[in-house]
């Protein structure tokens, strides 16, 4: 995952301020915004990005790429480090 091309609105920047946090891990993990997200071919995104718009009115942002390699991964400008899944767990038990 690109953080630079993550779409953070400028109004969570100002919510994450406000309650002592990143923006960046309020919008990966705060699980009140949602978005839909796909996976193309590379050499079909610039099309798609162009495309889908238009057809849709909806918004495609490139967030990032899939790699071969196993695991999730967070990149903070050229540093890579390990994204762990966290956020509200839907199938977890209850526990009541």
């Amino acid at each position: 995952v690109n953080m630079a091309t993550l779409p953070i609105r400028d109004e969570t920047r100002v919510v994450a301020d406000s309650i002592g946090c990143s923006a960046d891990d309020l919008a990966l993990n705060g699980g009140e915004d949602y978005e839909l997200l796909f996976t193309v071919r590379s050499e079909q995104a610039a099309r798609v990005a162009a495309e889908l718009p238009a057809a849709t009115g909806t918004p495609v942002t490139a967030i990032g790429t899939i790699q071969a390699e196993t695991g999730l991964w967070r990149d903070d400008g050229g540093t890579l480090s390990p994204l762990a899944p966290q956020g509200w767990d839907h199938l977890r038990a209850s526990g009541a």
